[in-house]
């Protein structure tokens, strides 16, 4: 099992930081909790490691098996 994710929209990012979001927005968005993923911005993940940790994730006892 592999997971889909979405691609990232590198072009939103680069928009965001050559143009910042008015304050009032970002105002809105720490009230709402998102505030940090404005200022964390585009992360680079491997997806086959996200897919090994979910295959191999054991909630009954929240630990990975190998």
């Amino acid at each position: 099992m592999c997971l889909n994710t979405r691609r990232a929209d590198t072009e939103f990012w680069l928009h965001i930081q050559e143009r910042p979001l008015h304050y009032l927005i970002l105002q809105y968005l720490s009230f709402c909790g998102f505030r940090e993923i404005v200022e964390v911005g585009n992360i680079s993940y491997d997806v086959g490691l996200i897919s090994a940790l979910v295959e191999r994730c054991r909630p009954e006892t929240h630990t990975f098996h190998l």
